[in-house]
């Protein structure tokens, strides 16, 4: 329908400014709805009143911005489980598994990765035997690194076996030994459930901030 040429013609009947009223306000409320996206909760995205803290082990031009505890060679056989990103690589020392190990932004030859046990740890500089891993492609499960609680209790995603409490899975490990996973959003923050050591039921905290890679 061509309002222009209905204007073009006289005045527009009391009947058909309604029909014409009606159609315009269907289109308003589509473009709405179209523009508006309703999403449950998920498990790597942080509720408006929780911090999300986007964690770079390496500033854009290539310079550490982390300090470092040591030095060490090994080997990166594939992507990181505990904070996965297209720059973070598990890895291993000997016998001990590193992840994640971050990838500098341009890396020389031979290639050395940065890996911390968490955000706020002190790195452990790998020089890698080998070349990396493809990086993860962009479809790649994704979850926060790590959260802290309201109590203070700090989180890190567990990357092996994990325990499970009244039927929840816990993929964090906290700093007390507790272990925790994260919940739904109620009101402006992320949850999680938490579990001290021994606990056979869970615990609903608030989760002030979270760190991604």
């Amino acid at each position: 329908m061509d309002v222009g040429e209905i204007r073009g013609r006289g005045p527009v009947a009391p009947a058909l400014r309604l029909v014409l009223l009606a159609i315009t306000l269907v289109t308003v409320l589509a473009g709405c709805a179209s523009s508006t996206k309703h999403r449950g909760p998920t498990a790597g995205a942080a509720a408006p009143g929780t911090a999300t803290v986007h964690f770079h082990a390496y500033a854009p031009g290539g310079d550490l911005t982390v300090s470092v505890a040591d030095v060490v060679r090994g080997q990166c056989w594939t992507n990181s489980i505990a904070a996965p990103s297209t720059d973070a690589y598990r890895c291993f020392q000997g016998n001990k598994i590193l992840d994640p190990c971050f990838a500098p932004p341009h890396p020389s030859s031979p290639v050395q990765v940065a890996c911390l046990s968490a955000p706020w740890s002190r790195a452990v500089m790998l020089q890698v035997s080998g070349k990396l891993p493809p990086p993860a492609s962009d479809g790649a499960v994704s979850r926060p690194w790590a959260f802290q609680l309201s109590n203070g209790i700090r989180c890190v995603a567990s990357t092996g076996t994990v325990p499970a409490v009244a039927g929840v899975n816990l993929g964090y490990h906290c700093v007390d030994g507790a272990d925790a996973a994260l919940g739904v959003v109620i009101g402006s923050h992320l949850t999680a459930q938490y579990a001290p050591p021994g606990a056979t039921a869970l615990s609903r905290m608030t989760v002030t901030t979270v760190w991604d890679a």
